[in-house]
């Protein structure tokens, strides 16, 4: 990571980790659909999940980019794969990881 120049707005990567959230994943997905923070970007981790993950992203954080586990990783897991998966083509300052019921 790198020093963020003084007054300038830190580039973020916010992680989703969705697990068979289908019960919460919307809210979660229209929640951070309505951030104003313009430089935030959005990666959501289907982590094996026997539910349609890549529809709900469609619909609410079209943008968003996705990657998909075959199985349950656990939330840890899931969230170091997608910190690896993002090295080549994040440039974030920060990384904000969530669970699909936040």
């Amino acid at each position: 990571m790198r020093e963020v120049a003084y007054g300038a707005e830190p580039r973020v990567l916010a992680v989703v980790v969705a697990h068979n959230g289908g019960k919460w994943l919307s809210e979660c997905l229209i929640s951070i659909a309505s951030q104003d923070y313009r430089r935030l970007r959005l990666l959501v981790v289907d982590n094996g999940s026997r539910e349609a993950v890549a529809p709900l992203v469609a619909r609410y954080t079209p943008r968003a980019e996705m990657m998909r586990s075959e199985r349950n990783l656990g939330f840890g897991a899931a969230c170091n794969a997608a910190l690896e998966a993002s090295k080549a083509t994040s440039d974030a300052d920060y990384f904000l990881f969530l669970h699909d019921d936040v």
